[in-house]
């Protein structure tokens, strides 16, 4: 028999989610929540049935704006709004996150609000949930 592809099934791996060590923006190094845990946040990837229902909506959320004959009028500032309404979609949990001397409670509205707030957080979660690699299993 040849290679088994099911053993490489992003689409289910990536729906079982990941957890990604959020690390400081400029020395790397995990972001430590207490003496025993990391700061962390729990994705999903991009080939998820979640992230896919998202896209697929937000392709067809642009494509009703479109007017024929006319040059889709699109901001820099929605383009970013999408983008963190995109990573919101595929963030599922965290620990260890707190803001502003509390500590936070996970929801999407949440969420959202780190990411806009925090565009180093943006970048590293955009990052994790693109590699397929941290979604399957070695």
């Amino acid at each position: 028999m040849g290679f088994d592809l099911s053993e490489l099934d992003t689409v289910a791996a990536a729906s079982a989610g990941a957890w990604m060590d959020v690390t400081h923006p400029t020395t790397g190094v995990a972001i430590m929540a207490d003496k025993d845990t990391t700061m962390a946040i729990n994705l999903v990837g991009d080939d998820s049935d979640v992230a896919r229902k998202y896209d697929l909506g937000a392709r067809n959320r642009r494509l009703a704006k479109i007017q024929p004959g006319r040059p889709a009028k699109v901001s820099a500032e929605q383009i970013e709004a999408d983008e963190i309404d995109r990573l919101a979609s595929r963030t599922i949990g965290w620990r260890g996150v707190a803001l502003d001397g509390a500590d936070v409670e996970f929801s999407a509205a949440a969420a959202k609000k780190l990411y806009t707030r925090f565009p180093w957080l943006r970048v590293q979660v955009a990052e994790f949930i693109e590699d397929r690699a941290n979604f399957l299993k070695v």
